[in-house]
């Protein structure tokens, strides 16, 4: 099992900004948000993921 990547309150911010504008960015969004939060593209995926279900209910 892989263990589970910690987000700084940085790359929250980032992902925070993102996620404002589109709740659903595309691989290229992913891509440029993984170089500048230094984070894997799949840890970003769930990260969206997760955020729109919590924010859904």
């Amino acid at each position: 099992k892989r263990a589970r990547t910690r987000i700084t309150d940085e790359q929250l911010s980032i992902l925070r900004a993102h996620f404002d504008i589109s709740n659903s960015p595309n691989d290229d969004q992913i891509a440029e948000m993984a170089v500048s939060t230094q984070l894997p593209p799949k840890v970003i995926k769930h990260w969206f993921r997760n955020t729109l279900f919590k924010e859904r209910q």
